[in-house]
């Protein structure tokens, strides 16, 4: 993964390497778009149950407001953070050449991606990978 940093919904600072202990699954995504929306309630629910061993991060490709009301209304349990014209560049360089949303990247501790995923990611795709990852059986 690429070094990034971006500020937070309080306007944190937030950067790459607060995560490279982990398996990250970096998701970029837009409040307006459907899959997005649609795969969000997952993505919590993954983030609880991978707790320590997984961090999943958005990088939301959007405004402000509406991204902080997405996050309330989804319960968001993970760093949802405020992308610009830099965060598509960087989808660009992890594989994502048609710039769509979501774009989700699964990465090892340390950095490798494995995953490189366009549209709405499924469970039966994702869970089974984050188990093997995570060294969660």
């Amino acid at each position: 993964l690429p070094a990034f940093n971006y500020p937070d919904l309080t306007g944190r600072e937030r950067h790459s390497n607060e995560f490279t202990d982990k398996v990250v699954v970096l998701n970029f995504w837009a409040t307006w778009c459907p899959p997005c929306r649609k795969e969000t309630p997952l993505f919590v629910e993954l983030q609880d149950d991978f707790a320590g061993r997984v961090q999943f991060i958005g990088i939301a490709i959007d405004d402000a407001e509406p991204v902080r009301e997405f996050a309330d209304n989804y319960r968001v349990n993970y760093p949802v953070l405020l992308g610009d014209m830099d965060a598509i560049a960087m989808s660009r360089r992890l594989g994502n050449h048609y710039e769509g949303l979501p774009f989700t990247v699964v990465a090892r501790p340390g950095g490798e991606v494995v995953l490189r995923h366009a549209g709405e990611l499924e469970r039966a795709e994702l869970e089974p990978l984050l188990r093997e990852l995570s060294g969660a059986g």
